[in-house]
C-alpha cells in the first residue's frame, strides 16, 4: 500500500512539473513589445555572456532531479543518486532574496488555473463522529436486599425483565429476628398501658421512649410505617416481612429463589429506572479539543434508523485508555417509551464550533447557570440543583464562550491552501503590484481541521489571498528553479511563531546530565533502536522483529530512580511514550506494520535523545523522507548516506539529512 502511494505521489508530482515548464513557457510568451524589445537589444551581450573564451558554450553548470530538487550534480550524463532518474537543468538563483516567490502573468495564472481565497475570521463547526452503546442510568439503578437474615418464602417476582412500580410487592421473607423485633414492640405497648395509672412521670416517659424505639428498629429492618401501623393496631406479630419495591422500573436481575435462606445484605433483586439512559462514547485523542461539558449530542440506532436521539454530554473522562487511546464519554438521553434499550449500538455525532481561544461558541448560553453534576438543568438565575443540591455554575466557567462577535470568532482558511508535510504547512500568498502577479510562500502554524477549512493559529493576517488552486503546480515551479519548497525547506521563511515565545529547537542539542548509570543504560536502548533502523532498510523483517523486543526490553529496564523535580517528570513523560511505541513495535506482526510503528517510535527516541542524550561515543543523524507515510516521516541512523527504514530497497535514498547530535563521549571508550 505504502508503494502504491508512492507511485501516485511520483505521478501527481510529474504532471505538476509538466504544468510548471508550461507556466515558464507562458510566462515567456506573457512578455510584452518593449519587454521584447530590450530582450533583442540584449541579446548579443546575453550571448556573449553565455560563450566561453574559446568560442564555445558553456552550457548549464549545475543538473537537478526534477522529483528531488535538493540534489544538485556538476554533470547531466549522471542519474539521479535517490530515484535513478535522468537530470535535468538546474535554472540559475535570482536575485529575489531568501523569500521563494514566483511571477506570473494574467495568462499564465490563467493556464495554471490558479484561484485564491481571502484569510477570513468566520464561525466554522466541527463534526466529531463516535460509536458506543446504551447504558442504564447508574444513579437510577435500586439494589433490594435483605435487612434481616431469614427464609425467601414466596417471590412475587419471579424473572427478570418484569416491569414493577414502586410500592409492588416483590418478595416475602420469615424472619425469626424480625418476629422477635414486634414481640418487642408489642411488649413496650403493654408496658406503657400499665404505666398509664402510675404517678411517676418518668416510668410513663420512659414506657413512651421504648415505644418509639421499637417502632425505629422495625423500620431499620425493612418494614414501612404502615406495617407498623398494623401490627400496633392488630397486636398479633407477623413471623414474616413483605418487601415492597421502592422505585418503579426494570427487574434487571434476580439473585434469589423460593425456600433461599438469606444473610442480612443478600441481593435479591437490581431493578433499573430505564425512563433515562446512558449513551457511553469513545472518544480518540484528537477529538478532545472539540468536547466540552453540556454539549449536545445527537445519535441514532441500529432498531430506528432514521430517527435522531438527542442528550447532553454529562462527563468527559479524566483518563485515556492507554490500548485503544481514547476517553470514555457520558451522555445523559431521556427515555420516552423505553425506546432505548440497555446494549444498543449507537452511532453520535457531536457539532463544535471553536472560538479564537479553543473553547466552544454556545451564543445560547449567554447568561445561564448550570449544574455541574447535571447539564439538563440550565437556569437562568443562580441557584441550586434541584437533583443535587449543587450550586450552580456559569456557562463560561464550564468552558463556554457565549458571545459569537468577530473578535471570538477563528482565523480560516479553505483546507485546500496548505500544503502539508509532517508537521509543515506551508500556503502561497498571492500580491499583485499592477500587472503582475507574485506568490510568496509562507510557513504557518496550523490549528484543527474544520469541515472544509483549516483554523490557523498564526502566520497570517485577515484580508490576505492565499492559493487554493494550483499551490502544488508553483511548488513544483520553485522546485525546479531550487528555490525554498514544500519538498525542500531550507530557507523557508516560518511566520507561524512571530509574536510567541521562542519554543526548543530539534537542532539544538543540550541534552541535561544524568547519572552514569543511567546513561549506561541508555546506550543500549540507542544502539538497538539503530540496529532496527538498519534491519528495516535492509527490508528484513526477522532482524528487525528480534531488534523490536530486544528494544522493548531495554526500555523496560530503564531505572526510574535518583531524578528529580522537572527532570524526573521529564524523564518520566520521555520513558512512558518511549516505552508504548517500543511495545507498539514489538507487537507488529510484518514488515509493512513494522515501519508503520517506527515512526511513532523515531519521535519518542528523539524527544528522549534531545532531553538526555545517547551516551555514544560518535555521532547520529536524524533524516526526513518527504514521501514516506504520506505525510513524510523522520528517522535516526548513523551513517551520512540516506538508509530509509520506510523503503528499503525500493527507495532507499530517498531522504535527508536534517540534524545530527555529536558524540557525547570523549573517552572513546566503546559502549
Amino acid at each position: 500500500m505504502t508503494n502504491q502511494i508512492a507511485g501516485w505521489k511520483k505521478i501527481l508530482i510529474g504532471i505538476s512539473i509538466i504544468a510548471a515548464v508550461i507556466i515558464g513557457f507562458e510566462i515567456g510568451r506573457g512578455v510584452g513589445p518593449e519587454e521584447k524589445a530590450e530582450e533583442t537589444a540584449t541579446a548579443p551581450a546575453a550571448e556573449k555572456a553565455s560563450t566561453s573564451e574559446t568560442g564555445e558554450s558553456s552550457g548549464p553548470k549545475w543538473w537537478t532531479c526534477s522529483m528531488h530538487p535538493q540534489v544538485k550534480l556538476p554533470s547531466g550524463d549522471m542519474k539521479c543518486p535517490i530515484c535513478f532518474m535522468d537530470l535535468i537543468p538546474m535554472e540559475e538563483g535570482s536575485d529575489e532574496g531568501d523569500i521563494p516567490s514566483l511571477k506570473l502573468s494574467e495568462r499564465a495564472r490563467f493556464l495554471a488555473e490558479v484561484e485564491t481565497a481571502e484569510v477570513v475570521r468566520r464561525e466554522v463547526t466541527k463534526e466529531v463522529r463516535l460509536v458506543g452503546k446504551i447504558r442504564p442510568d447508574e444513579t437510577k439503578l435500586s439494589m433490594i436486599t435483605a435487612w434481616v437474615p431469614g427464609r425467601l418464602d414466596r417471590l412475587f417476582v419471579d424473572y427478570t425483565g418484569m416491569e414493577v412500580r414502586k410500592g409492588d410487592h416483590l418478595v416475602e421473607l420469615y424472619s425469626p429476628e424480625l418476629y422477635s423485633a414486634q414481640q418487642e414492640l408489642l411488649q413496650a405497648i403493654q408496658s406503657y398501658s400499665e404505666m398509664m395509672g402510675s404517678k411517676s412521670d418518668l416510668l410513663v416517659d420512659t414506657s413512651k421512649t421504648l415505644i418509639q424505639s421499637s417502632k425505629n428498629k422495625l423500620i431499620r429492618l425493612g418494614l414501612t410505617e404502615n406495617q407498623v401501623a398494623e401490627i400496633v393496631e392488630s397486636g398479633t406479630p407477623s413471623d414474616t416481612l413483605t418487601i415492597y419495591s421502592p422505585a418503579s422500573g426494570i427487574v434487571t436481575a434476580r439473585e434469589g429463589t423460593e425456600g433461599m435462606y438469606v444473610k442480612e445484605g443478600s441481593m435479591i433483586y437490581t431493578i433499573a429506572d430505564l425512563s433515562e439512559v446512558w449513551l457511553l462514547l469513545d472518544a480518540y485523542e484528537s477529538d478532545v479539543q472539540w468536547l466540552h461539558y453540556g454539549q449536545t449530542v445527537d445519535f441514532e440506532t441500529e432498531a430506528y434508523p432514521g430517527e435522531i436521539f438527542s442528550g447532553k454530554l454529562s462527563f468527559i473522562s479524566p483518563v485515556l485508555d492507554e490500548r485503544s487511546r481514547t476517553v470514555t464519554l457520558r451522555v445523559n438521553v431521556p427515555n420516552e417509551g423505553l425506546k432505548l434499550k440497555p446494549g444498543m449500538f449507537a452511532r453520535a455525532h457531536i457539532h463544535a464550533i471553536p472560538s479564537a481561544g479553543g473553547k466552544v461558541i454556545a451564543p445560547e448560553m449567554e447568561g445561564k447557570w448550570l449544574c455541574p453534576m447535571h447539564p439538563e438543568v440550565v437556569e437562568d438565575f443562580f441557584g441550586f440543583c434541584p437533583i443535587c443540591g449543587m450550586p450552580l455554575e456559569t456557562a463560561q466557567s464550564l468552558g463556554y464562550v457565549t458571545v459569537a462577535g468577530d473578535q471570538n470568532l477563528p482565523l480560516v482558511i479553505p483546507d485546500t491552501a496548505p500544503l502539508i508535510t509532517g508537521k509543515r504547512a506551508i500556503v502561497y500568498v498571492e500580491e499583485k503590484n499592477e500587472d503582475e502577479l507574485r506568490y510568496n510562500g509562507r510557513e504557518v502554524l496550523l490549528g484543527p481541521h474544520a469541515g472544509p477549512y483549516y483554523v490557523v493559529d498564526s502566520g497570517l493576517q485577515v484580508g490576505e489571498r492565499v492559493v487554493t488552486e494550483g499551490n502544488f503546480k508553483i511548488d513544483s515551479a520553485l522546485q525546479i528553479q531550487d528555490k525554498p519548497s514544500m519538498m525542500n525547506p531550507s530557507e523557508m521563511p516560518d511566520t507561524s511563531s512571530v509574536g510567541e515565545p521562542s519554543t526548543e529547537s530539534k537542532d539544538e542539542f543540550a541534552p541535561v546530565a544524568i547519572p552514569e548509570d543511567f546513561r549506561e543504560r541508555v546506550r543500549p536502548v540507542v544502539k538497538t533502536y539503530l540496529t532496527l533502523q538498519k534491519a528495516l532498510a535492509d527490508d528484513s523483517f526477522e532482524e528487525a522483529h528480534a531488534a523490536a523486543i530486544e528494544l522493548a526490553s531495554a526500555v523496560n529496564s530503564l531505572s526510574e530512580k535518583h531524578l528529580s523535580g522537572d527532570s524526573h517528570d521529564q524523564w518520566m513523560t520521555d520513558l512512558n511514550a518511549l516505552g508504548e511505541a517500543a511495545n507498539n513495535s514489538r507487537e507488529a506482526g510484518d514488515l509493512e506494520k513494522l515501519r508503520e510503528t517506527f515512526y511513532p517510535l523515531s519521535q519518542a527516541l528523539e524527544d528522549f535523545v534531545l532531553h538526555f542524550g545517547h551516551g555514544l561515543d560518535f555521532p547520529i543523524r536524524r533524516a526526513f523522507c518527504p514521501m514516506a507515510l504520506e505525510d513524510g516521516a523522520t528517522w535516526i541512523q548513523v551513517d551520512e548516506t540516506i538508509a530509509n527504514p520506510y523503503y528499503g530497497a525500493s527507495m532507499l535514498r530517498c531522504g535527508e539529512i536534517q540534524a545530527t547530535y555529536p558524540s557525547q563521549r570523549a573517552d572513546g571508550e566503546d559502549g
